[in-house]
């Protein structure tokens, strides 16, 4: 089948923002190409010698006419983070199949299945509670392993508890020291980042924002989604974290289309937006979505722009991709009925 795969301080939202400093110290809170080639000329056939007794006959053929234009299919996402439950926790982990509270990675794997995606974005914090290489063999791997061919992880706050991400992952999280990278799929550049500012720097003229500038201006002109961890807006309880503003900032300039992100254990989607939080047609629109399974965190405000937000099951959120708009679709366990979905053409 084709595969297109809570001690929570209350923290103010946007309007009340929090200063520049690295939250992530705070979040170490257990909760629960397509490339177009130039063709080269084929070599000029020998023309034979005219014949004597006959004068060759003019060829006639016609004249080559430039190919037209062929946008990329549009493509499928399935995206979320805080997946696997940790089966040290015999009561909640439940054989694997968890409870309504949280270890619903079989559940939410079931819904990729679903979904058949082209690719799984993971958000951050694939296993918990501290990511260890025997939890993700144990938990992720027998369910959402599946998809590991098609997936394409960032890294969250437990991933760095050890070195379990790195090593499930392997080449597919970049390298360790960055954990950040980019790659193009049908028309859009999508960008990895690493949010975690105890472990790469995320501030202006950081090595990763200097990268970030780079690699947009070399994908100019193209639809851009970014996604990493933690969130610059949330309605959540860790709130909105001013310190990843500069990655906001250089995603406006190159006027990207989407952030993801994963820290809260919610589903939440924002109006375009600009870096300060301000609504904006032509600003980036911002989803937060972390419910692949682990655990719920609660929802302890509306922050400014957020137009819907959820957290009663779990579920993932499917993106569709084309060359001049999106779609997105928010997929619950069976048996809820909440749902969100929508498209916005690209500005």
């Amino acid at each position: 089948m084709k595969r297109k795969q809570v001690a929570a301080a209350i923290i103010v939202c946007a309007t009340t923002a929090l200063s520049a400093s690295c939250k992530s110290s705070l979040w170490n809170v257990p909760q629960f190409m397509n490339r177009n080639q130039a063709l080269e000329p084929s070599p000029p056939s020998a023309s034979p010698s005219p014949s004597p007794s006959a004068s060759p006959s003019p060829s006639i053929a016609p004249s080559a006419s430039p190919s037209p234009s062929i946008a990329p299919s549009p493509v499928t996402l399935a995206i979320t983070g805080n997946v696997a439950g940790d089966q040290t926790d015999t009561w909640l982990f439940n054989g694997g199949e968890g409870r309504p509270l949280g270890a619903r990675q079989k559940a939410t794997a079931d819904i990729v299945d679903q979904i058949e995606p082209d690719a799984v974005l993971l958000t951050g914090n694939g296993q918990y509670y501290d990511g260890t290489y025997e939890n993700y063999l144990a938990a992720y791997e027998s369910t959402w392993g599946r998809f590991k061919g098609i997936t394409h992880p960032t890294v969250g706050v437990h991933d760095y508890d050890n070195d379990g991400y790195f090593r499930y992952f392997g080449a597919a999280a970049g390298d360790p020291d960055k954990a950040y990278y980019s790659f193009d799929l049908g028309a859009w550049h999508i960008v990895a980042l690493n949010s975690i500012c105890s472990k790469v720097g995320v501030g202006v003229g950081s090595e990763q924002e200097r990268w970030l500038r780079q690699d947009l201006e070399a994908n100019k002109g193209k639809p851009i989604l970014a996604y990493w961890f933690n969130t610059r807006f949330s309605s959540g309880p860790y709130g909105s974290d001013s310190s990843l503003k500069p990655f906001w900032q250089a995603l406006f300039d190159y006027h990207a289309q989407l952030v993801i992100n994963g820290s809260d254990h919610l589903y939440e989607r924002f109006a375009p937006q600009d870096p300060e939080g301000k609504a904006d047609p032509q600003g980036i629109r911002q989803f937060t979505s972390g419910l692949g399974g682990s655990t719920f965190y609660q929802l302890e405000r509306n922050c400014p722009n957020s137009e819907k937000s959820y957290n009663q099951s779990f579920g993932v959120l499917k993106l569709t991709l084309s060359s001049d708009s999106y779609e997105w679709e928010f997929l619950p366990e069976p048996g809820n009925d909440f749902t969100d979905k929508g498209r916005q053409v690209i500005r």
